[in-house]
């Protein structure tokens, strides 16, 4: 008998074997990454990724109480396809204050871009990662630059309540686009039918 069964045997028998965690380790970082429908060079396209991208991570740092204190920005190109030119720039800028809003994390993430991107690549993928993070309650603030954002993390709240309550993208920055060409295919995305109104199944 393995291991695995002798652990399991005892389990049954009332004898633990693995400890239960009561409480969860804190998350160290965040990220938010997706490869693009098509390979993408232009700078304006890959600018919406990213906001897109730092949006959604902005998201998911309020929805988790948590403050990054730096934010990384890396893009990739595809390393599979031998005709193409390679690259992996990335950077990583430290934020003047624990944030979580979105303007903030994009002010900085698009000047991360801006200084790593490079021309005549084909780029296939961005990613956003956030770093050094802490819970909300324990955000201290520095003496000798103040804080500014008191305005941006009240707009990120009303943004999250409009997309939670119209729906998802209801709301959005600018930077986003409207029309993000660099988007996954969905040509053969299965139909929603528990989720979406369009896709419910009619019979006569």
């Amino acid at each position: 008998m393995t291991i695995v069964g002798v652990r399991m045997w005892r389990e049954l028998w009332g004898q633990s074997c693995i400890p239960l965690e009561l409480t969860l380790d804190r998350k160290k970082a965040m990220c938010t990454s997706r490869a693009f429908g098509k390979l993408t060079g232009d700078y304006t396209e890959l600018r919406e990724a990213t906001t897109s991208y730092i949006s959604r991570l902005a998201v998911k740092l309020r929805r988790e109480k948590c403050c990054a204190t730096a934010i990384t920005v890396k893009l990739q190109t595809n390393r599979f396809n031998p005709n193409h030119r390679q690259t992996f720039p990335s950077i990583t800028l430290a934020l003047p204050h624990p944030v979580n809003n979105t303007h903030d994390l994009l002010r900085a993430g698009l000047e991360g871009l801006r200084k790593i991107y490079v021309r005549g690549y084909l780029f296939q993928k961005v990613e956003v990662m956030a770093t050094g993070l802490i819970p909300e309650t324990e955000v201290q603030l520095n003496m000798f630059n103040e804080y500014k954002g008191i305005e941006h993390d009240k707009l990120s709240k009303i943004m999250d309540e409009m997309n939670s309550y119209y729906g998802a993208g209801t709301i959005k920055m600018a930077t986003e686009g409207q029309k993000q060409r660099w988007t996954l295919r969905r040509e053969f995305l299965s139909p929603e039918y528990t989720t979406n109104w369009n896709d419910i199944i009619k019979t006569r």
